[in-house]
């Protein structure tokens, strides 16, 4: 049986309640029925000891903590480290965005434009929770072999998740590029998923040594980023990304893309 959005409980943490009456109204104008509500991330954490909810939709500012707060606590915890994140937050710079993109969210909405985004999240919770397996013709996703080059433990974690939602299993972990050039020299790769700022070695440059010096120069590459500067994804894409995905690792988005790279 499919799941539905009304069958989800949804956690909506919002310090103004006019808000958090604003996002609940637009929730249940979209069929979500069971919503439950918080003005902290100390009272939300309560509340998911006690129950554990579908969706977290969390403002950034709280009074205690940030959403990025909300968020590392939950990954911390085995129970909560898969329970999908959105933020809706009027916050557009990087450096507080960028710890929520590396712990793993469904969505990053505008809260000044939060109807545009909320069907979109709202179809990729569904996705996460009930995957269907990616449909890649006459490959069989458990043979893929999969490098995957991260830094952040947390990252790694959750687009390990998504990658085997998808059905993909074997899939190689390594923290920076040069753990990646070893790994690259040990196995046969299909696709190599790289971060773009890692220590030792970058994604730019592993791209680079993998086009040029490393014996699968031809092998896909998917550099995953939470930078959206465009010359700086102009730099990886011509180092030899096949392509660039901006950070949340959109299950989606993949469902669509890596077909098209493995093929």
């Amino acid at each position: 049986m499919s799941l539905s959005l009304s069958d989800l409980l949804i956690l909506v943490v919002e310090p103004s309640s006019m808000q958090q009456k604003a996002l609940s109204s637009l929730l249940r104008a979209r069929g979500v029925e069971h919503i439950v509500t918080a003005k902290t991330g100390n009272e939300a954490f309560a509340l998911l000891q006690s129950q554990t909810p579908d969706l977290v939709v969390s403002a950034y500012y709280l009074d205690d903590m940030t959403g990025s707060d909300l968020v590392r606590g939950m990954r911390r915890e085995e129970a909560l480290a898969r329970v999908p994140f959105m933020l809706v937050s009027s916050e557009t710079r990087f450096e507080p965005l960028d710890p929520i993109r590396q712990a793993g969210v469904v969505a990053l909405i505008d809260k000044r434009a939060a109807e545009d985004g909320l069907d979109e999240a709202l179809a990729a919770t569904l996705e996460y929770l009930q995957p269907t397996p990616i449909d890649l013709g006459t490959i069989d996703c458990e043979d893929v072999v999969i490098g995957l080059a991260d830094d952040s433990r947390m990252a790694r974690r959750h687009m390990v998740s998504t990658l085997n939602a998808l059905g993909f299993e074997r899939i190689h972990c390594v923290e920076d590029g040069l753990e990646a050039q070893r790994l690259i020299a040990e196995q046969n790769l299909d696709i190599l998923i790289t971060d773009l700022h890692m220590p030792g070695m970058d994604g730019e440059a592993l791209c680079r040594w993998v086009r040029s010096d490393s014996a699968q120069n031809s092998i896909p590459i998917l550099a995953v980023t939470s930078d959206t500067n465009q010359d700086r994804l102009d730099l990886v894409l011509q180092a030899g990304a096949n392509h660039v995905c901006i950070k949340p690792f959109d299950i989606n988005h993949l469902r669509i893309l890596l077909p098209d790279l493995l093929k």
